[in-house]
């Protein structure tokens, strides 16, 4: 975990970034794109999120599910950067979704994808398995990344949601979304004045859901609302 800012990239690291993320900077500083950063460790569920926003109608969830569990345990993972897409809603427009990986190097470049794409929202994935939440290290870090995001001078502005992927549908005994919070700490967080008015958390099946649904309207509906409030009259 982070004692501190994440190691700071050299050079050739930091304009290679720069140049990856060009292509966004020119719609965001126009207003014409919200961008989304989605974070949280390998296995939370971001990908098939992602994925069953942007694909439902033609990969199919058992499918969907399938083939990125496969490609993962192939260890060919041919795309094992971020993915990108985006959308077009009512409320926000057109925005856009940054799936960033969770694995260690990955960790370390998060801050890359929000010092230099101006972000709107950041959705926080995590596990809610059964799994999941018995394993003690991987909450332990989880933890300490969610509270280390949220004190983060370059997303201060940002609209902030906590993600429960609780994987309802596979799991015999689902996991209570409350003890996941107690886990995390959320009470801390709606209790510090800086953060209680952007945060949300939602407990969602990642492989469930799709943009027509009225629980991601939701979630966008909140968004708006947030970032219009942090922008002030004038943003």
């Amino acid at each position: 975990t982070w004692a501190a800012r994440p190691p700071a990239l050299d050079g050739a690291e930091t304009m290679a970034f720069k140049d990856c993320l060009g292509s966004c900077r020119h719609l965001t500083s126009a207003g014409t794109v919200h961008q989304i950063v989605m974070l949280g460790l390998e296995g939370a569920g971001k990908t098939t999120l992602l994925y069953r926003l942007k694909l439902h109608s033609c990969w199919k969830k058992e499918d969907l599910i399938k083939d990125l569990k496969r490609l993962k345990e192939s260890g060919h993972d041919a795309d094992a950067g971020y993915h990108y897409e985006e959308f077009q809603s009512g409320v926000l427009g057109t925005y856009g979704i940054w799936d960033v990986p969770g694995d260690d190097v990955m960790v370390d470049l998060w801050p890359m994808f929000y010092r230099y794409v101006p972000v709107t929202a950041v959705l926080f994935v995590v596990d809610g398995s059964v799994e999941g939440v018995r394993d003690h290290d991987k909450v332990v870090k989880t933890q300490s990344l969610l509270h280390f995001l949220l004190n983060e001078n370059e997303l201060r502005n940002a609209a902030f949601f906590l993600i429960i992927n609780l994987k309802k549908k596979d799991e015999q005994e689902p996991v209570d979304a409350e003890r996941i919070c107690e886990l995390l700490r959320v009470y801390e967080i709606e209790a510090q004045p800086w953060n209680k008015k952007r945060w949300k958390w939602y407990a969602i099946d990642c492989a469930d859901i799709t943009d027509r649904d009225a629980a991601w309207k939701t979630v966008l509906e909140e968004i708006f609302k947030i970032h219009s409030g942090l922008q002030g009259p004038s943003g």
